[in-house]
């Protein structure tokens, strides 16, 4: 895109995790997994795991697309999401949606998803392996609030609430 005959009018956006999809809009492929494996997230409550990750919700990332089209000239690409998060707050915001306690027994390490993903033979990208082995992978990121807008969804639970019905099985 930036070698492109377009580059003086791009303002090129890329989203971290994207969380969304309530009502009439497609769910993100993070929602649709979550709502896939609806039947485990009870379980989420026994695991614990060390790293941070950032995402965005959906209506946040339109928000700011409609803010950059209103502002003229290309902007610097931005790299859309919230300040990092833990794992462990996203693992006791599945727990709270199904009513539960987060315990955290069982502590999950890079090497266990890599041999969990080896066992199931689920199949990782160069890059997939890369974000496992490096937990705390964080970027710099640009919030609504950056561009003018107004987070909806700023915290993991409120993000994971508006997908996701509290008591999910």
């Amino acid at each position: 895109l930036k070698a492109s005959r377009w580059r003086d009018r791009l303002t090129i956006v890329c989203p971290t995790l994207v969380i969304g999809g309530a009502g009439p809009y497609r769910p993100s492929h993070v929602v649709r997994e979550l709502r896939r494996w609806r039947h485990l997230l009870r379980g989420a409550r026994f695991i614990r795991a060390d790293g941070r990750f950032h995402f965005i919700h959906g209506r946040d990332l339109a928000a700011m697309t409609v803010r950059l089209l209103d502002q003229p000239g290309p902007q610097p690409t931005l790299v859309a999401g919230q300040p990092a998060t833990s794992f462990n707050d996203a693992l006791r915001a599945l727990a709270e949606l199904t009513g539960k306690p987060h315990l955290g027994w069982l502590t999950v390490t890079p090497d266990r998803v890599l041999t969990a993903c080896r066992l199931g033979r689920i199949r990782l990208s160069p890059w997939d392996v890369q974000c496992i082995r490096q937990p705390y992978f964080e970027y710099r990121v640009s919030t609504p609030e950056d561009v003018g807008a107004q987070s909806e969804f700023p915290t993991i639970v409120g993000a994971l609430r508006s997908v996701l019905p509290t008591g999910s099985r």
